[in-house]
C-alpha cells in the first residue's frame, strides 16, 4: 500500500477532508436554522458530510466497513433532506431502509462481498414490503411473512453455507 496519492499523503488528505466537512456541517447547520428555520436539517447534513468523509476513508485505505457506514450516512443525511424538504414524512421509514439497501449494494461491487450481494436482496425485498404496506396495498400480516421468509432464507443460507464447509 502507497503512503501517497498525487504526492500527498493519505492522511494529511484526510485531514483536509474532515476540516472540510466539519466546516461544512457548522455551515450548513446555521444557515439551515438561522434562514430556513428547518430545527432538523442539522442532523441530515451531518450524516451527508460525515458520511463523505468516511467515504474518502475508505477509497484512501480500502476499508470495507468505512464504505458501508459512509454510504449509509450519505444516504440517510440525503433521503433525511429530500423527505423534510418535500415534506414526505410518511414514506421516510422506506427511504432509510434504502439507504441501508444501498449501502450493502455499494459496498458489494465496490469489495465484491457476497454477504451484501444477499443483504442488499432481502433488504430491497423488505423494503419494497413495507413501502406496500404503507401505501395499505398489503396487510400486516402479509408483511411479517415476507419479512420473516427473507430472514430465513439469509440465515438458512449462511447456516448451510459454513455446515458445507467442515
Amino acid at each position: 500500500m502507497q503512503g501517497r496519492v498525487l504526492g500527498l499523503k493519505k492522511t494529511l488528505i484526510l485531514s483536509i477532508s474532515f476540516y472540510l466537512s466539519l466546516l461544512a456541517i457548522t455551515v450548513s447547520s446555521t444557515l439551515s436554522i438561522v434562514l430556513m428555520k428547518n430545527y432538523y436539517a442539522w442532523f441530515f447534513f451531518l450524516c451527508l458530510f460525515a458520511g463523505s468523509h468516511l467515504l474518502i476513508k475508505s477509497i484512501l485505505f480500502r476499508l470495507d466497513s468505512c464504505c458501508y457506514f459512509g454510504f449509509i450516512l450519505l444516504l440517510v443525511g440525503a433521503f433525511g433532506l429530500i423527505v423534510h424538504l418535500m415534506g414526505i414524512m410518511k414514506f421516510a421509514s422506506v427511504y432509510y431502509i434504502l439507504a441501508f439497501s444501498f449501502a450493502s449494494f455499494a459496498t458489494y461491487c465496490f469489495y465484491l462481498q457476497r454477504f451484501h450481494l444477499y443483504l442488499f436482496l432481502i433488504l430491497l425485498a423488505v423494503d419494497i414490503a413495507w413501502f406496500f404496506y404503507k401505501i395499505n396495498f398489503i396487510s400486516l400480516y402479509i408483511f411479517i411473512a415476507i419479512l420473516g421468509a427473507g430472514v430465513l432464507l439469509f440465515i438458512l443460507k449462511y447456516l448451510f453455507k459454513n455446515f458445507l464447509r467442515r
